[in-house]
């Protein structure tokens, strides 16, 4: 815009001044105007043909608009694939790095998969804490010479974890798998999350729900959090022996605590580096009898005091694990989608989950995941174009001083979805945070052409002294019909090449979308304005012009 407004005009007086105007049109031009021109003076003749053929176009798009599948972010074609593997919560490292190889040696053998690399359980300071029966594996695909597509090979992998028994599995991209953990907790498309005080209630609510999920179509990878007891070693204090000996409760469970875990008492350098010194008892303490013989204290006699003398230490078995959101308990069934609209499967999923609430005995239920979260961001954006639209409508009345106007303007965007909702479905692109974008940025660009004839109408008859009639608005029309089509056709231009790639080159996933609805609302836009803002801009003004 100030390139616009400072430096072109001093371009065009330097290096045009003294250049012939040229006055003869091209042939291209002369016939594309004539073909308007016959057209135009048949629709501003017959203005219900426009108006009614806009009218079912705008109905067409708002039928079709429901059938978009939706989703928070366009898909990602990250060239690597994230397999996790869950196997029984109380396997041995020994036992899931054995299984982890097998799966190594069986997912090498799908085409188009180049290497695996495997992770069983976590490092010292790895941020995902997992135990040793899960293992994460990243399977790297030949982007250049592979001989089935990503989706292909999702399947080939499905394939073959599932001739592995007493595993389950998920399968993500690294990228798209982070996202999903950080917006929703967990490492997949969807999840069915259930909120409730009691432990067991809750183990046999996700079974209940995974048992009812395992029919529906699109739903892959299903698995259910469980919370599977873990051997653990009690220790139960007898107060009326502390009492006896001396021993607060609170002094005792802290000795234990230093014993046992350790306590930090200094910190030794090396370097750049520092290495913690942490006190505490040698050699294994998990047997009953090595925490039984540990002496908690001497007394003036010089009696000790061992910890089965005030305790009681015995082998239980507890939950492995309890995971809770905002101090509730909770567990949870997710799965991926595949094969199917992403908005049919949720709804599915809703209404079966809702079917079995008389079942959860008064458990909560909330269902999250992308599509979740990309109405929630939706919403969002929505009432920021909302806003985008009352700035346009503002600064359209201030310039005009006219409401007819404007709202003749203003109907550009809604004839811009119409293209832009037709160019989505033929992709088969579904809608998201990146097509909401695209569609706030059409609404300036669609105003436009709007703004370039009507703009020229006023001028021929205000500025150049022109008597209002159909012969100047259709004069008027086909002088801008030129710059209308050079315009829409420049911005269609610099978007082709994003078309041209595709959604599923690396890099373009969000900016496909973008360029989809920009290019279809300005070919829908451009057709449509041409015939239908000359019949409106005359049959308004000549109703309304003396008022």
């Amino acid at each position: 815009l100030v390139i616009a407004l400072t430096v072109t005009p001093v371009l065009a007086y330097y290096l045009l001044s003294g250049k012939k105007s040229i006055t003869q049109e091209s042939f291209i031009s002369r016939k594309l105007k004539s073909i308007h021109g016959r057209n135009l003076n048949y629709l501003i003749s017959h203005p219900w043909i426009s108006v009614g053929g806009v009218a079912v176009l705008m109905l067409g798009a708002v039928i079709l608009l429901p059938r978009l599948d939706r989703t928070f972010l366009p898909e990602f074609n990250e060239g690597t694939l994230t397999v996790e593997v869950f196997m029984p919560i109380d396997s041995a490292l020994t036992a899931s790095s054995e299984v982890g190889a097998r799966i190594e040696r069986s997912l090498i053998t799908i085409p188009g998969v180049e290497s695996v690399a495997r992770r069983t359980g976590r490092a010292e300071g790895d941020e995902h804490a997992e135990g040793v029966h899960y293992s994460e594996f990243d399977v790297s695909i030949d982007t250049e010479t592979e001989s089935l597509s990503r989706t292909g090979i999702e399947s080939a992998v499905r394939t073959k974890m599932d001739e592995f028994d007493q595993v389950f599995y998920n399968i993500g991209q690294p990228i798209s798998h982070r996202i999903d953990h950080m917006l929703t907790g967990v490492r997949a498309d969807a999840a069915v999350i259930l909120y409730g005080p009691d432990l067991a209630e809750l183990q046999y609510g996700v079974h209940l729900i995974r048992q009812s999920l395992i029919d529906v179509e699109g739903v892959v990878d299903l698995r259910a959090e469980t919370s599977p007891e873990a051997p653990e070693i009690k220790i139960a204090l007898y107060h009326d022996a502390l009492s006896r000996y001396g021993i607060s409760p609170a002094e005792a469970t802290r000795n234990l605590d230093i014993l046992l875990a350790g306590e930090k008492v200094g910190f030794v350098q090396e370097g750049n580096r520092f290495f913690d010194i942490i006190l505490k008892l040698d050699g294994d303490r998990r047997s009953i009898d090595a925490l039984n013989s540990i002496i908690l204290k001497h007394l003036p006699s010089g009696q000790p005091v061992t910890v089965d003398m005030i305790a009681d230490v015995y082998e239980t078995r507890g939950p492995y694990e309890i995971k809770r959101t905002n101090g509730s308990r909770r567990m949870g069934v997710q799965f991926n989608i595949d094969g199917r609209a992403s908005t049919d499967v949720m709804a599915e999923v809703r209404s079966i989950v809702e079917a079995k609430t008389d079942e959860l005995n008064g458990m909560r239920f909330e269902i999250s995941g992308r599509l979740k979260e990309g109405e929630d961001a939706n919403k969002k954006v929505l009432m920021l174009a909302m806003i985008s639209v009352l700035l346009i409508g503002l600064s359209l009345y201030f310039s005009y001083r006219s409401l007819l106007i404007t709202l003749q303007i203003l109907i550009n965007i809604p004839i811009a979805f119409i293209g832009a909702i037709l160019g989505l479905w033929i992709t088969n692109t579904p809608m998201s945070i990146a097509t909401m974008v695209g569609l706030i940025a059409l609404t300036g660009i669609a105003s436009r052409n709007g703004i370039l004839m009507i703009s020229h109408m006023n001028h021929i008859i205000e500025s150049e002294g022109r008597a209002f009639s159909m012969e100047t608005v259709m004069h008027g029309a086909l002088e801008r019909l030129i710059p209308v089509l050079m315009t829409a056709s420049t911005a269609a231009l610099a978007l082709l090449p994003i078309l041209i790639t595709g959604s599923e080159a690396p890099g373009k996933e969000i900016l496909f979308p973008v360029a989809v609805v920009i290019t279809g609302g300005l070919i829908s836009s451009t057709a449509i304005d041409l015939g239908l803002t000359p019949v409106l801009y005359y049959h308004i003004q000549k109703r309304f012009r003396k008022l």
